[in-house]
């Protein structure tokens, strides 16, 4: 779940695009599953499949505004995974 703290609506045009590390089989893009205003929590589900090797993998994702502007979550705009 991701919560938006900012003062727009985050519409369906808004995107979760794949960040760094490993895309695990899933798109490089999804879009927002809903709108969702200022202060409401959007739950955030994305197609991933486990590699059948042994080892340790990280996915990291951020949004992406309809002007393509990529941006975090928390204080500092992080990506999350």
């Amino acid at each position: 779940q991701i919560t938006n703290t900012s003062t727009c609506v985050w519409d369906t045009n808004y995107k979760i695009v794949f960040w760094s590390g490993d895309i695990l089989g899933g798109a490089y893009v999804y879009n927002l599953p809903q709108v969702t205003g200022p202060g409401a929590t959007v739950p955030i589900s994305l197609v991933l499949t486990a590699p059948s090797a042994d080892g340790i993998y990280r996915s990291e994702w951020a949004l992406q505004t309809p002007d393509s502007i990529p941006f975090g979550v928390g204080m500092y705009s992080s990506p999350f995974y």
